[in-house]
């Protein structure tokens, strides 16, 4: 075989390969040309999320085969749960509709805290916007300045729903630790909480986001109103040195372990998925979609302005975060449970 016959057979079977991606990325755009993407925000409006989700829904149709328009929708109720479970069971499965909640959500099923029937591992995880830390922080009016100061002084914390979370951690301290912490519930969003610490309702709160808080209120630093008593993460932020890490307080290698499966929502940071069984070339197009918006300077430029905190996650990498949780020892899983124990008012 002359080398040009060779060379012509090699760019043919080239071509019969790249031959069905190309037809299925035509079908992709094919079913997105003139529809929308519903974008359910599982909080209520002004928050960490609906800001992220929001910002998100404006770039990110650029990037989807056919040009789909983003409509953003809150749906809160139950802490997240009520979104979850209308993805799960009631939304399209076509991949006109995808989701964002609570990062704690997926792990909530396999510590046995909610009732809700959904599985985790069934979503089409499209991305994260970010890796996430949460804190545990005091009103400056409190006699709680730091977190061992929480062994003798009571610090009166608000959350959402009664125990539905994992950004609240105060079951873990208390169980671990000792901690005097009193844990109201009821508040609805991360922003009537705020108020209520502003107020003297409360002294504090145990599970907030960093990136949320230095966005919507940048003025508590400059003016001193909050003491920052932990980080609570799998890995110490840039920006919260000094400030000690809950794992570094326990001696135990199986609390450790325990702590870090129940972290592990900060790793799946701000989420975004699919329900179940959509198409797997529109949700490969959205995993697409959504990493080439994170790398977007003009999706860059709007969220620097707003200085909101970017990382890329990768699908596959929530998904495999995802599984790897529920792939956890026995024992492990065992003492996370242990470790979630506890009653709010």
């Amino acid at each position: 075989m002359s080398i040009f016959r060779a060379t012509f057979a090699a760019i043919a079977a080239a071509a019969s390969l790249l031959a069905p991606a190309l037809a299925s990325a035509d079908a992709v755009e094919d079913f997105y040309k003139g529809k929308s993407i519903t974008v359910t925000i599982g909080t209520e409006a002004g928050g960490g999320y609906d800001q992220y989700a929001r910002t998100l829904s404006r770039h990110i149709g650029r990037f989807i085969p056919g040009k789909p328009t983003l409509i953003a929708k809150n749906v809160p109720g139950a802490d997240g749960l009520q979104a979850t479970s209308r993805l799960y069971a009631i939304a399209p499965k076509d991949g006109t509709e995808i989701g964002t909640f609570h990062r704690d959500i997926p792990v909530l099923p396999l510590l046995g805290l909610v009732k809700i029937d959904y599985d985790p591992t069934k979503f089409g995880w499209i991305g994260s916007m970010n890796e996430e830390t949460t804190i545990c922080m005091s009103w400056h009016t409190s006699p709680v300045k730091t977190f061992q100061d929480t062994f003798t002084h009571q610090l009166i914390v608000g959350v959402t729903a009664a125990g539905a979370t994992l950004d609240t951690f105060e079951a873990p301290l208390i169980n671990l630790f000792g901690a005097k912490l009193k844990v109201v519930a009821g508040y609805r969003g991360g922003q009537n909480i705020d108020l209520a610490m502003e107020k003297g309702e409360i002294d504090g709160r145990c599970g907030v986001s960093w990136s949320s808080l230095v966005v919507r209120n940048a003025t508590w630093f400059t003016e001193k109103k909050i003491n920052i008593l932990l980080q609570l993460g799998l890995d110490p932020h840039p920006d919260l040195k000094g400030i000690p890490m809950v794992q570094d307080l326990v001696k135990s290698q199986q609390d450790k372990d325990a702590l870090n499966l129940l972290l592990i929502p900060g790793l799946i940071g701000r989420p975004y998925l699919t329900p179940p069984d959509v198409p797997k070339e529109r949700l490969a197009a959205l995993r697409q979609a959504f990493n080439a918006t994170l790398k977007d300077p003009e999706f860059i430029a709007d969220a620097k302005k707003q200085r909101m905190e970017i990382q890329l996650v990768t699908g596959e990498q929530v998904e495999k975060v995802v599984r790897g949780a529920y792939e956890a020892p026995k024992a492990v899983l065992g003492r996370a449970k242990d470790l979630m124990k506890g009653s709010v008012e």
